[in-house]
């Protein structure tokens, strides 16, 4: 026995039924595919189908279900949802091949138009979801936004399986994941390079700079972003090779992370200065300020489509 389901259900008598290859049968209205599909109004226009179904017009269709419902929807004036649309989607290219054999161009469009902008409304919340129906549909701003997103996150961490997935090709997968390792070597390459001041006073607290390697108590450092900089110089109890590794952590598995907090913990660990908190925390913000501008710098001279 068939499954059969009534789109558009909207109480009005369906004048036509259409039975998928794997069973299904979808009633409708003839008004809404002839008006749809140039090719079902010369074929209904011309004459009725021999097969019947619950006493309706039966056309069997070459789509499987989820295929013919996808189009059927898209047909009608339904209110449709990606989970609707994107099993169809992912069984290959039939749904868009269906769509271009039976003339359907405003379903062509309706379904573009829907999934470029679902694509828009996931970039800051689901940027791999987005990433994914960008690539379907060549919406490249969404794409180039959605993969810098993506460097928020580390890969272990991203959605394993979502539903939109399976219409992106593996080959953008890979460009993805390379974008990513290349972003993480660009924003560690950012962090290599810091001034260290060994000699005279602390500017803030009067303590005197020493040369020795430590760390160890009685030893002090001002480091300070290399130049160009404007930045203060920061008093440390440890050399600035210490700072770098230790931001370069921040960044290795989620190099778009926002660098600001840790890296104030890291600067607050390495802090020995006995002056003024005030003018102490002035001098760490401009030295976050930098290193994040310069860790954004490096990352946005990543090209995506190069990786």
């Amino acid at each position: 026995m068939s499954t059969a389901v009534t789109i558009p259900d909207s109480g009005n008598p369906p004048d036509i039924a259409l039975r998928s290859s794997d069973g299904l049968v979808i009633r409708t209205h003839k008004t809404v595919l002839m008006y749809a599909s140039e090719f079902f109004n010369n074929l209904l226009a011309d004459g009725r189908p021999e097969d019947t179904f619950e006493n309706l017009p039966l056309c069997a269709m070459p789509e499987n279900g989820i295929v013919l419902q996808a189009i059927v929807m898209l047909c009608a004036p339904v209110h449709v949802e990606a989970q609707d649309l994107l099993p169809a989607l992912s069984n290959g290219s039939r749904l868009q091949d269906a769509l271009d054999k039976y003339m359907m161009e405003q379903p062509s469009r309706r379904l573009t138009a829907f999934f470029r902008s679902y694509s828009r409304s996931l970039v800051e919340t689901e940027p791999l979801r987005a990433f994914a129906v960008a690539d379907a549909f060549n919406v490249d701003d969404v794409l180039l936004a959605a993969a810098r997103n993506t460097l928020k996150t580390p890969i272990s961490s991203w959605p394993p399986s979502p539903p939109e997935l399976m219409i992106m090709s593996p080959m953008r997968y890979h460009k993805l994941v390379r974008y990513f390792q290349k972003c993480v070597a660009a924003a560690s390459a950012s962090l290599n390079n810091w001034d260290e001041i060994r000699y005279g006073h602390c500017t803030e607290c009067g303590v005197s700079l020493t040369p020795e390697y430590g760390p160890s108590s009685d030893t002090s450092y001002t480091v300070r972003p290399s130049t160009p900089a404007t930045t203060a110089g920061f008093h440390s109890k440890f050399q600035s090779s210490w700072i770098a590794e230790k931001a370069k952590g921040i960044v290795t598995y989620a190099p778009g992370i926002d660098i600001s907090r840790p890296l104030n913990r890291i600067l607050a660990e390495a802090s020995t200065c006995r002056g003024s908190w005030e003018n102490h925390q002035r001098r760490v913000d401009e030295i976050v300020a930098e290193v994040a501008r310069r860790v954004d710098a490096a990352i946005s001279g990543v090209s995506f489509y190069d990786a």
